[in-house]
């Protein structure tokens, strides 16, 4: 988590305002939660911001990705899907049925 803090240019806070944001600030330090303060003006780019909020990703070495050549393959894990199921598509007939032969199939009311 971090919190951003967009200060407007004419942005002249009054003086319990400004105690009101270094308690904020204090709070947030103690909390361990990284405060950037950036101005309206003044924005930084697109790629200076994923770096300062975005942590460092770490990339797995290759080598501990990669399956080693002639390694035996093994059977995936069972499904709680269950697939397991011999279930088929429901057959449907070839021709439509006729209109007079659809209401004869109805349940009478």
């Amino acid at each position: 988590m971090t919190v951003v803090e967009v200060e407007a240019e004419d942005d002249d806070p009054s003086s319990r305002t400004r105690r009101r944001r270094e308690r904020m600030l204090r709070v947030l330090k103690s909390a361990q939660v990284p405060v950037h303060v950036w101005r309206a003006s003044a924005l930084p780019s697109v790629g200076a911001i994923r770096e300062a909020i975005l942590p460092k990703a770490e990339v797995p070495e290759l080598s501990d990705a990669v399956v080693a050549p002639g390694a035996p393959m093994r059977e995936p894990p069972p499904s709680t899907w269950f697939d397991d199921f011999d279930s088929a598509p429901v057959p449907l007939s070839g021709a439509p049925a006729a209109r007079g032969e659809a209401s004869k199939a109805r349940p009478q009311r």
